[in-house]
């Protein structure tokens, strides 16, 4: 269990994290996936007063009365037994999609006090990929680097990477697509966005759909295709669109 005391828009909150539920991405079923775990929140507003929770190793506690507390924000021991914490508007959201139009959310890291978000990306040394792969760019050579350049070499400019992997006859594409440009001409100039057409290997069309879609949607982000079927078993691609955030 994790506990994230803070104060949002004035209100005093809790977050409160428990294991026990699988992610729907990391494999063929949402059973088989890694456990991610899941979140609540509530207002940290009781009786008058605002308590502080802590995690003891055991249960969740609250300082003032020594209470314990259940993930759903019910006192289940103590003085306040039987009472119940005001939750408050949250959501457990996939990370890619929030950080491409909330890169600036504050992070909490276990065991790490309470920061803002990094702006900036690791240097390309600590970059971790699945796999590196070669780009051959449709549009957005000054800001590649080139009309051949390596994913790898992105990472060369010191800020974060939006990798989104699609398909020029990928209907979910085309919907998703008008939300990654609004991100780009949002963040671009302090994040580095590139679209690669894997139309050929999902049979979703080739370079002349994926263009032609570029051009009907207007989408100015850098984008171009790679030869290296790789992708698809290093980035364990399950269909378009994917997105990766580096």
């Amino acid at each position: 269990m994790r506990v994230i005391n803070d104060v949002v828009g004035g209100v005093p909150i809790v977050v409160l994290w428990a294991p026990g539920t699988a992610s729907a991405l990391d494999a063929s079923s949402v059973a088989g996936g890694d456990d991610v775990g899941a979140a609540t929140t509530f207002s940290r507003e009781f009786d008058g007063q605002t308590l502080t929770f802590f995690f003891d190793g055991a249960k969740i506690v609250d300082e003032l009365t020594g209470s314990e507390w259940d993930v759903l924000g019910q006192a289940v021991s103590g003085p306040a037994a039987g009472s119940g914490l005001a939750p408050v508007v949250s959501i457990n959201h996939f990370w890619f999609s929030w950080a491409a139009f909330r890169p600036e959310t504050r992070v909490y890291r276990a065991g790490q006090p309470a920061a803002a978000a990094p702006t900036t990306a690791p240097e390309t040394a600590s970059v971790e990929l699945p796999g590196d792969f070669d780009i051959a760019v449709y549009q957005g050579e000054k800001v590649l680097g080139g009309s051949q350049v390596k994913f790898s070499d992105l990472f060369a400019q010191r800020r974060p990477v939006v990798l989104n992997l699609w398909a020029g006859l990928c209907p979910i594409c085309r919907t998703e697509m008008p939300e990654l440009q609004e991100a780009y001409e949002k963040y671009g100039d302090s994040v580095r966005f590139v679209g690669v057409d894997i139309g050929p290997f999902v049979g979703l069309g080739g370079e002349d759909d994926a263009r032609t879609l570029l051009g009907q949607l207007q989408v100015t982000y850098p984008a171009g295709n790679t030869p290296d079927a790789t992708i698809m078993q290093d980035y364990r691609v399950l269909g378009t669109p994917a997105t990766y955030f580096f």
